[in-house]
């Protein structure tokens, strides 16, 4: 039985209060808050990452986990992580609500189509620690939410559908269950060389490596990314990994900068639940592939209170007989006061 679009707004009602109260906590003067939307209307096809719409918050920075404003909970979790309490260290702090979905290729069919990818919704929420120095810059995130009609995402695209006036997807009803999902995961990024022109331009080569652990994703990772531009010193800490992985945690710390940027990571995925479906009952799924390639190029402008991110992102096919295009957009708005 479907449930009723009160149970969704029940949810988001529930992650909205979160949000509230953790902005009570902070002053004005150190908040941040992001807009995130992703798409693969470029490819122009409306299949695969259909889209994502996320919100992030944050604050900082300061400088001991003891001084700063975790959660009692998250600083007690974090305390175990390898060099996290260096007195060489700043530290930040934000959340993230995203709801994300995605779709097989053939949105008109309303029978279970078995060689594509499953229908997924998902609605999450991130709490994300970043430290940083200098050179090297480590980001910590949990994830928690809900993958299933519970996200929300059958009544957000039905919807969307309907006000523009296309066809309305058909095939939701095989959708992945209900399920509570979670994700542990670590980025560290290396600031490995750079070069000048004056105050004019600049280049750097930055180091990535990554890993996630989770019913969400597990996953092992490693990259390098070129940018070219203005202030990268200041934003390297606040450097893309890859669109859609994580949200600009950093973003508030930019003033006058501009840089465009590539990167190229290779990873290789244990279990993606959007791939594999429910991971404690039987549901669709296809033959995940568990090595991948991703690249993406953008480009990113922040100047006083407000700065914009843009990218695109394409790789190697996920799963076995995939035969559209893995590629999406991502546009960020970050406001600071």
């Amino acid at each position: 039985m479907k449930r009723t679009v009160g149970n969704k707004l029940i949810k988001l009602l529930f992650l909205g209060v979160l949000f509230l109260s953790s902005m009570t906590c902070v002053t004005a003067s150190d908040t941040w808050i992001t807009l995130t939307w992703e798409n693969d209307f470029l490819a122009h096809e409306d299949s695969g990452y259909s889209n994502g719409l996320g919100i992030s918050w944050g604050y900082g920075p300061f400088g001991t986990l003891e001084n700063g404003p975790l959660p009692g909970w998250l600083e007690t979790t974090v305390s175990y992580f390898p060099d996290i309490n260096s007195p060489k260290k700043t530290y930040e702090m934000s959340y993230r609500i995203a709801q994300i979905m995605f779709t097989p290729e053939d949105l008109r069919s309303n029978t279970l189509i078995e060689d594509d990818r499953p229908y997924v919704g998902l609605l999450l929420l991130q709490a994300n620690l970043h430290s940083y120095e200098a050179s090297v810059s480590d980001r910590y995130w949990l994830t928690l939410g809900m993958v299933g009609p519970v996200s929300g995402a059958e009544f957000v695209q039905t919807t969307i559908h309907k006000l523009i006036g296309v066809k309305k997807p058909d095939g939701w009803a095989h959708q992945l269950d209900n399920e509570l999902v979670f994700d542990i995961s670590a980025e560290r990024l290396w600031r490995l060389d750079s070069a000048n022109n004056g105050d004019l331009i600049e280049f750097d080569i930055v180091g990535i490596s990554a890993g996630d652990i989770g019913t969400l994703r597990s996953e092992i990772g490693a990259g390098l990314g070129f940018r070219l531009g203005r202030a990268l010193e200041r934003s390297f800490l606040a450097a893309l990994v890859i669109p859609g992985r994580n949200i600009n945690p950093l973003a508030a710390n930019l003033k006058n900068e501009w840089h465009l940027f590539a990167n190229f990571y290779g990873r290789y995925v244990l279990n993606d639940i959007v791939l594999d479906g429910n991971t404690f009952r039987d549901s669709h799924s296809v033959n995940l592939i568990h090595e991948q390639a991703l690249f993406a190029i953008g480009a990113s402008y922040h100047r006083k209170f407000w700065g914009i991110v843009v990218s695109f992102q394409d790789g190697t096919h996920i799963f076995r007989g995939q035969e559209g295009s893995s590629s999406f957009s991502s546009f960020s708005y970050t406001y600071r006061w």
